[in-house]
Order: structure tokens, then C-alpha cells, then sequence
């Protein structure tokens, strides 16, 4: 399976399992797991993050259309809404 046939959440798996030296295929059901655990954790960032993303972002596109923090804030639920649905296709 190639990395564009794999939904986010099993290629955040896949990382995990290679970040730990372990083989993803031995055990899939526990990294699927901790991939789910790691990408929820991005649902409630705090603000720390969002002034740390906003400040590496920053460009003319940024300043023109004047997002703030509660449109980023929204983008990342989104994303993760997006990514921890793709599995199910919902």
C-alpha cells in the first residue's frame, strides 16, 4: 500500500511505530489506537500554539484577509474532525 492509498490516522500510525523501532504490522490495532490518541490531543490546542503556528504562517495572504486565532482555531478542529473521519468515511 502505497502512502497515498493510507488514511492520515495509519500514516500518523506508521510513524509512530517506526519513531519506536517496532514493527507497525505486528501490532496495528495499538498504533492505529495511539495515532487516533495523538491527533485528538490536536483538537484542543492552546494558545501557545496558535501564536507559535500564526507567527510561522504570517504572509501576505494573512495580512490581507486578517484571520485571527479563533479561524485558525476552527481550521484545526476541522482538520482533525477531517482526519479522524477519513477512516470511516463520514
Amino acid at each position: 500500500m502505497t502512502t497515498a492509498e493510507q488514511t492520515m490516522i495509519e500514516r500518523v500510525a506508521r510513524a509512530i511505530a517506526g519513531a519506536n523501532m517496532e514493527d507497525f504490522d505486528e501490532t496495528p490495532n495499538l498504533h492505529m489506537e495511539l495515532a487516533r490518541a495523538a491527533v485528538e490531543a490536536l483538537r484542543e490546542v492552546d494558545d501557545g500554539f496558535f501564536k507559535r503556528v500564526t507567527d510561522l504562517v504570517r504572509d501576505g495572504r494573512y495580512e490581507v484577509f486578517g484571520e485571527s486565532y479563533p479561524v485558525f482555531r476552527n481550521f484545526m478542529r476541522g482538520a482533525v474532525d477531517a482526519i479522524l473521519n477519513e477512516e470511516t468515511g463520514t
